[in-house]
């Protein structure tokens, strides 16, 4: 439904049987210690084999004593899968936060195992999403699922659609009542830190003010709408000549400086793995361009070398919108 595409798939059934040998190798090399005989499992004195004088990483279990595997084990046997096999330099673990420590834990073991990508491991983790009535329960009937979820937004947006633009065929109508509901929900999730609980409201989701999918992507259908009734449809080739030597208004030169802070702002994401840097650059962006929208006139403005500068401005907002939504698994409509 997000449009994510998964090159491989793993099951975990596929990994019991050979985490099973890695468990044997560990044990050969000195880095776990088989306890069977005396009645135990095979463990790992983590903090011991780093040589670390203070407790970080305890003591795991890796193969209980009946011999059946634990997440551990199958995870180092997933890993060296990773490594070996699809020579993965750098791995993200997109796993609840609460699972912290056992992640920290495979890391370790993966390094005194030997390998260096153990370096590049990162958990990505995540917070509980719960409801404004409180946290899901199975009891009290409270659990919501992300289809139906899905289904109610859309639906939503297409009551709003239908009803304020009727002028739009109703085939076209549902492509971007689709596109406005996924990107409502993809946006309230990404727009909170992943470390942080997620108290999920639909209406705010859905809303088109504030900090929104909604609202960002209705920055990208104002700034298309603006082209597209000047006629270039996004050709600066077809503006003629256009300098930026005029007295710029406080709204172009706010609008000009985030633009420039794109490619600097993904780099930083991208280092600190935190999606929630891009959505909020997205929301300010967005947020500059309708202040822009509404102060500054561009198809109205007779000279012709400040229009068409405020046109490539126009120009380089809308696409630097859509490249923001794109890294956010956000599309964006060309008309709402």
């Amino acid at each position: 439904m997000l449009d994510v595409k998964m090159d491989v798939w793993f099951y975990e059934s596929d990994v019991d049987e050979p985490s099973k040998v890695i468990v044997d190798v560990l044990i050969a090399r000195d880095i776990a210690t088989d306890e069977r005989p005396q009645g135990g499992a095979v463990i790992v004195k983590i903090d011991e084999k780093l040589g670390l004088t203070k407790e970080k990483y305890r003591t795991n279990v890796l193969l209980r004593k009946d011999g059946t595997t634990l997440y551990l084990t199958k995870d180092l046997a997933l890993a060296k899968v990773k490594f070996e096999q699809h020579h993965v330099d750098r791995s993200i673990y997109v796993v609840d936060s609460r699972q912290a420590l056992h992640l920290q834990q495979a890391f370790a073991i993966l390094k005194l195992w030997g390998f260096p990508q153990s370096e590049k491991c990162y958990h990505l983790g995540y917070g509980f999403v719960s409801l404004p009535e409180g946290a899901m329960s199975a009891r009290r009937g409270r659990v919501v699922l992300f289809k139906d979820v899905a289904d109610e937004a859309v639906k939503r947006v297409l009551l709003v659609e239908t009803e304020k633009s009727a002028d739009i065929p109703i085939e076209e109508r549902g492509k971007i009542a689709y596109q406005i509901g996924m990107g409502a929900l993809v946006y309230s999730m990404l727009s909170v830190d992943n470390n942080k609980d997620i108290v999920f409201d639909i209406n705010e989701a859905l809303s088109f003010d504030g900090r929104t999918g909604p609202y960002i992507q209705n920055a990208y259908v104002r700034a298309n709408s603006i082209l597209k009734k000047s006629k270039v449809e996004g050709q600066k080739s077809d503006l003629g000549p256009s300098t930026f030597d005029y007295e710029l208004t406080k709204h172009e030169v706010e609008l000009i400086e985030l633009i420039s802070r794109f490619p600097q702002t993904v780099e930083q994401a991208a280092n600190e793995y935190r999606p929630l840097v891009m959505a909020a650059y997205a929301y300010d962006l967005a947020n500059a361009f309708h202040s822009f929208y509404h102060a500054v006139n561009v198809l109205q403005t007779e000279d012709e070398k400040i229009r068409n500068a405020r046109l490539q401005l126009v120009m380089a907002a809308r696409q630097t919108i859509e490249n923001a939504l794109r890294l956010l698994d956000i599309q964006a409509p060309e008309v709402m």
